[in-house]
């Protein structure tokens, strides 16, 4: 119950920083970067688990390895939260 807590909550502010600053303007292709990372990694989460893929391989190494993906891609959409939060009208914004 608590992490649904902290999605909502994660979420609603995140909303509300990108209403705040970038609705209307061209920058707002890379607000999608957090919410695509969360969904694949989510995703690759429970969709291996009930398949027995990614994961949860029966193969250690392939397990390791898509574990491992899981992490950069939770980084990559962590790091692009930080930026939009952060930054939402510096230099950065012109180079996407």
């Amino acid at each position: 119950m608590p992490i649904i807590g902290i999605i909502s909550y994660g979420g609603w502010l995140y909303y509300k920083k990108l209403e705040a600053n970038l609705i209307g303007s061209s920058n707002v292709s890379i607000a999608y970067v957090p919410v695509i990372c969360f969904y694949l990694t989510v995703f690759l989460y429970l969709y291996g688990d009930i398949t027995d893929q990614y994961c949860f391989h029966k193969e250690y190494e392939i397990a390791n390895t898509y574990h491992a993906l899981i992490h950069v891609i939770s980084s990559i959409g962590h790091n692009g939260f930080i930026i939009v939060v952060l930054y939402p009208n510096e230099f950065l914004w012109q180079y996407f």
